[in-house]
């Protein structure tokens, strides 16, 4: 195995572990436990660094491992939604209110 492929095995294993941590602070949003949230968010971050010490992902990863990046990204983001709509319901009548109106602003010239 070369450096190469070893970097982005790591890399990709990190990312994984960042999803597989996003879908557990999820699970405890849902139960309104906070502070395994916390303890999540505080995992995802050092991993982060980790993420940062390997290099930037365009170059590390190739055509594959970039695919597999974006799909994992993908799911963080979906669990990191998820849990911001758990932790501030307030926001989405925010939204659903602003949106409403937005039609009617666009009208106005």
């Amino acid at each position: 195995m070369t450096n190469t492929n070893k970097r982005q095995d790591v890399l990709i294993a990190c990312y994984e572990t960042i999803r597989q941590t996003s879908e557990l602070m999820l699970d405890a949003a849902r139960e309104a436990d906070w502070q395994t949230v916390s303890r999540g968010a505080r995992a995802c971050n050092q991993l982060l660094g980790v993420v940062q010490e390997i290099g930037d992902p365009l170059e590390v990863l190739d055509a594959h491992g970039q695919r597999v990046r974006v799909e994992i990204l993908r799911g963080v983001l979906r669990a990191d939604a998820h849990i911001r709509d758990l932790r501030d319901p307030w926001v989405q009548t925010v939204e659903r209110t602003v949106l409403r109106r937005r039609p009617a602003l666009h009208a106005v010239k």
